[in-house]
This record gives structure tokens, sequence and C-alpha cells, in this order.
């Protein structure tokens, strides 16, 4: 098992692929897209792998939906102090995640910048990092 995992991608990477075109091939998977109640059959299956969660993506013929237009029209000033601020006066606050975590990714990285290429301490620092990435895009 740990040899597997030493190796990188590579291995499950080409697994991943094969597993997804035999079963498209049996066509043993099926997709039901959201609030829809039939079952369809995906065109394209990407797996990928981002900060040590697994991502699947069904690419799927849809037909167009039409929808009514709102007459309605609201200005969005984006700014640098808020994220955007309407002309109805309605301000959204930005996040700013990267300055609630930029101390500790500049530690992560430093860390990581002395440690031998590609050895498991490095592999093992560089998740850290991307993990720290991933939760700073998502807050």
């Amino acid at each position: 098992m740990g040899r597997w995992r030493d190796r990188g991608m590579g291995r499950w990477k080409h697994f991943s692929t094969c597993l997804v075109r035999y079963l498209l091939r049996l066509r043993a998977v099926s997709v039901r897209p959201a609030g829809s109640q039939e079952l369809v059959t995906p065109k394209s299956v990407t797996i990928s792998r981002k900060a040590d969660h697994w991502f699947i993506s069904f690419k799927i013929d849809s037909a167009a939906i039409n929808t009514e237009k709102s007459v309605d029209v609201v200005g969005v000033d984006l700014g640098i102090k808020s994220l955007a601020t309407l002309s109805t006066g309605e301000v959204f606050e930005a996040a700013k995640s990267y300055r609630k975590l930029e101390a500790k990714l500049s530690r992560l990285q430093y860390l990581n910048r002395h440690k031998t290429k590609f050895s498991s301490n490095w592999k093992r620092a560089s998740l850290k990092i991307a993990k720290l990435h991933s939760m700073q895009s998502q807050h």
C-alpha cells in the first residue's frame, strides 16, 4: 500500500482513467442531473485531485432552458475596501481570507523551502500548503 502512495499520482490517475473508460464502455455510469428525474449517460468523465480531495465531473448533453428576463437594474461598484456596493446602498464586505491565513502560509512555505525536493517530508509539507490554499479559496 505504501508503495502506491509514494509513487505519486501516476498510477492512481492511470487506474482511475481506465476504470472510468471501462464503466463508460459498459454504460454502467449513469448520472441524474439536479432537479431531473431521468438518467443520463455522460459523454466524458474527469477525475481530479486537489489538496487531498477527489473530484469527479461529468459532461452531459442537456436542452437549453429559456428564462424570463427581469426588468430591474442595479448598478454594482467593485471596490477595494468592500467587495461590492450596489446602487441601492447595500454593501457586501470582502472575506479577506488571504490576510487571515497569510502568516501561516508564509511559515509553511518557509519550512518547506529547506526540505529535500520530492522527499516524504517535502510531499507532506506541500500537501499542508495545498490544503491551506484550498481552505483560503473556500472562505
